[in-house]
């Protein structure tokens, strides 16, 4: 009898995962950060290279200003965000751009994301060692990727970090699973899409994985050389100017939970700008808190990067076989950095199910709560819930991570499977 009730249990729940799939491949995708890399690639395409970064050396999320106009003419309408990205992806795709249209390109990855997704979940609870079932492992991950920011966002805005995600969370199933030369050779892919995860390599230094290491350094070295080939070293040199430009500032916005953007929000620091849209300028698309980093400030975000890296390493030193560190190192690192947009922690998330045999079910997933979109149509909540959501967002994340490497006395000796849960 409890074994139909648990196979009931479990189809429900799988059905709901398919609900939540289902319902965000029917949500018209905005693509806004995936609009940033087709109008690079169109720079590209049509012999401007230098169009592809934005310059200053203060990063203002705007790109060039003859980007609204090409976004325009690629036949979308709303604000404009840089790239932020390698060049090598906009070279390579730059002849994409000029064989389909940016509607039909969007389409098409917004199905891709949305499996994305789904099959990231899949390999963190294999990473973890399917210490859950793995419907309710499924439902857990899916259902707090996709109802909160992280998700929602990332999937409706065409967000490439999807694929940094996917491709972060393989590298440690790999791992885990003993093919270290594939584990390096993934999360070096991951690196050359955006740089932050280059610096979880310190876990193989830490747990002795030297082939996975070498793949990491043989297949980053070849993304690299290649995309020095392709795009040329101009081209790098503006994409270096522009990540010394993130990392001099700070950025307050609701969806970026890094504790800068949360200091920034609790002492009112940094101006407003407009953002740039194919209108132009639009102070109706909303602004940005910009405010450029003091010299102090910018040492103690060097020195807080180090000290999570190196209490990650000790921690990968002395419990080796504890997948969860890799969350909280992911979490820590988005934390301490200058951007940590809610779909930074996709990553992390995914493993969010593997914590129900430790803390419980409804306090892992109940961390969540206050990051659900929905909550968002609550009218009297809307205005509060955004204006607090960096701190917020930061706080919840401090203690997602902190709930990967603590373990409650009363459930030290508690069996590892899959029983306690469903």
């Amino acid at each position: 009898m409890a074994d139909r009730t648990h196979t009931a249990i479990h189809l429900v729940l799988l059905a709901g995962v398919a609900w939540l799939c289902v319902s965000a491949l029917m949500m018209p995708p905005t693509g806004e950060d995936l609009l940033a890399l087709w109008l690079a690639a169109t720079a590209v395409a049509e012999g401007a290279p230098q169009l592809v970064y934005a310059d200053g050396a203060v990063f203002t999320l705007r790109p060039d200003l003859e980007w609204a106009d090409m976004a325009l003419a690629a036949g979308y309408s709303g604000p404009v965000f840089p790239y932020l990205y390698p060049p090598l992806w906009a070279v390579l795709m730059a002849p994409i751009t000029q064989a389909m249209s940016f509607a039909a390109f969007s389409t098409i990855l917004h199905g891709v994301h949305v499996a994305m997704i789904g099959a990231t979940v899949w390999l963190a609870w294999r990473a973890t060692g399917r210490v859950v079932p793995l419907p309710v492992f499924l439902a857990a991950g899916v259902g707090i990727i996709h109802l909160t920011f992280a998700g929602a966002v990332a999937v409706s805005v065409g967000q490439p970090q999807i694929w940094v995600a996917f491709l972060t969370v393989l590298a440690i199933e790999r791992l885990g699973a003993g093919r270290q030369a594939s584990a390096g050779a993934a999360l070096a892919l991951a690196a050359a899409l955006k740089l932050t995860p280059a610096v979880f390599a310190v876990a193989f230094v830490a747990r002795g994985d030297w082939r996975a290491l070498l793949s990491f350094a043989i297949t980053g070295g070849a993304l690299g050389g290649l995309s020095i080939m392709l795009g040329g070293p101009a081209l790098h040199a503006n994409f270096l100017a522009q990540v010394a430009a993130v990392s001099n500032t700070v950025i307050a916005l609701p969806l970026n939970f890094s504790l800068d953007s949360a200091i920034a929000q609790v002492f009112g620091l940094g101006q407003s700008i407009p953002k740039l849209g194919t209108t132009g300028l639009d102070t109706g698309l909303g602004a940005t808190g910009i405010a450029e980093k003091t010299p102090l400030w910018s040492l103690l975000s060097q020195m807080a990067l180090l000290a999570v890296l190196a209490v990650s390493a000790l921690a990968f030193r002395r419990w080796k076989e504890d997948v969860l560190i890799w969350p909280a190192m992911i979490a820590g690192v988005s934390l301490v950095s200058p951007l940590a947009w809610g779909y930074h922690f996709l990553a992390a998330l995914a493993f969010a199910p593997a914590l129900m045999p430790r803390w419980g079910a409804l306090p892992v997933m109940g961390l969540f709560v206050p990051l659900t979109v929905g909550l968002l149509r609550i009218e009297p909540l809307a205005e509060p819930l955004l204006r607090a959501l960096p701190v917020l967002g930061a706080a919840i994340m401090a203690l997602f991570a902190l709930g990967c490497v603590v373990r409650p006395a009363a459930r030290r000796s508690a069996p590892r499977s899959g029983s306690a849960v469903l």
